[in-house]
């Protein structure tokens, strides 16, 4: 079992934005030289920051623990439920774009009980856990039909064509799709890093911006704390998924078996499954704008498919959700089913392509930027 493993709550999450808030308003009370505020804020954030709500196995129980914790010291508890694996009834995972929800539903002494977990993100986490219980378990996804636990809907090389190759040619079916180590999901052990990178950068930007007003060194400095967050990231994703006992990253798709690199488990021990012990490969994709039209006074948008994650559910647990900037999805989806193995297509609501956005975002920040230091020149 994943003894230790623990699921933030959505509350937890929400009070770890707000502790980053009043950090910043720390930076600036210093900036300012106002050390009332600079206590005030600093005791928000430390009470926020220590704010935890999780969910958690335990041996033969499941615990939702709330208590506030700093720097891995306990400073209180405000509550621990305590539901036993054998007093389950029945597991809803609820998957949503903004939010995950865990509905537990148990027997207590005299009446059954319903309790609710709300979480962000996490889902390979969450399955992990669940995976360990031996419990069955219903996944839904807000707008899709119900999945009863991984038997999901198979569906065929026609509708993978269909989908994903509407206007071009397959071409080859490739057998063997490399896995991109930079691009695979950051671990939370590395998460940190990052961060600690992305808040150096947002201090120079701050430091920049207060002392001299410029807002167009202020948006370049922006820019550049961004592209070290994708830099940072993609360096200790890396280092953290090369395996030097196993550095083969290659999915080899058989007609009998399934070739999984290590780097694709959380043991990170490479495994050959047969293919009757793949239960289910849960493809989620959706929809990216490329490019756009003018039609009289209406505007069309030119939309392409793309695979957002794909996870491989066997007999040994569920592999790590592969984003399609780590393997070509679309090809490794058309071997999957032209070898009759079970695939799940899913339409997701998560972005196709985040960095896109992102992309678009900070070049809207660059103009706003320069827009304002103009004005502040004209007036």
């Amino acid at each position: 079992m994943s003894q230790g493993l623990q699921i933030k709550s959505l509350r937890e999450w929400i009070a770890t934005i707000l502790a980053g808030f009043f950090s910043l308003l720390v930076v600036l009370a210093i900036v300012r030289g106002d050390i009332e505020s600079v206590v005030i804020n600093m005791l928000f954030a430390l009470l926020l920051a220590a704010y935890q709500r999780r969910f958690i196995l335990d041996n033969d129980a499941l615990l939702i623990r709330s208590q506030l914790k700093l720097f891995g010291i306990g400073i209180t508890t405000f509550s621990v439920k305590r539901i036993t694996l054998s007093s389950l009834d029945e597991l809803v995972l609820t998957c949503g774009h903004a939010k995950n929800e865990l509905m537990l539903t148990f027997s207590s002494e005299h009446s059954t009980q319903v309790e609710r977990f709300d979480f962000r993100g996490q889902d390979e986490l969450i399955k992990r856990l669940l995976s360990d219980t031996g419990i069955d378990y219903t996944i839904r996804s807000k707008g899709t039909a119900n999945k009863k636990g991984h038997k999901a809907a198979v569906a065929s090389k026609d509708t993978v064509a269909d989908i994903f190759y509407r206007h071009t040619s397959p071409g080859e079916i490739l057998l063997s799709h490399s896995v991109s180590r930079f691009a695979m999901p950051l671990p939370n052990s590395q998460r940190k890093t990052v961060y600690i990178a992305v808040a150096f950068g947002l201090l120079i930007t701050i430091g920049v911006v207060s002392s001299s007003q410029n807002w167009i060194a202020g948006c370049v400095l922006l820019a550049l704390t961004y592209l070290s967050y994708w830099l940072v990231r993609a360096h200790l994703c890396n280092q953290y998924y090369f395996i030097a006992q196993s550095p083969q990253s290659d999915i080899v798709v058989d007609e009998q078996y399934l070739q999984l690199p290590a780097l694709l488990f959380a043991d990170k021990k490479a495994r050959k499954v047969a293919k009757e012990q793949v239960r289910s490969i849960e493809a989620r994709w959706n929809y990216y704008v490329v490019d756009s039209y003018s039609i009289g006074w209406s505007r069309r948008k030119i939309k392409r498919p793309h695979v957002v994650s794909l996870t491989f559910i066997t007999d040994e647990g569920p592999t790590i959700a592969v984003s399609n900037m780590a393997i070509n999805g679309q090809a490794l989806l058309l071997a999957l089913t032209h070898k009759n193995y079970p695939v799940s297509l899913e339409r997701s609501t998560k972005q196709a392509l985040p960095m896109l956005f992102h992309i678009r975002i900070a070049v809207l920040l660059g103009v706003v930027g320069i827009i304002i230091s103009s004005m502040i020149r004209f007036l």
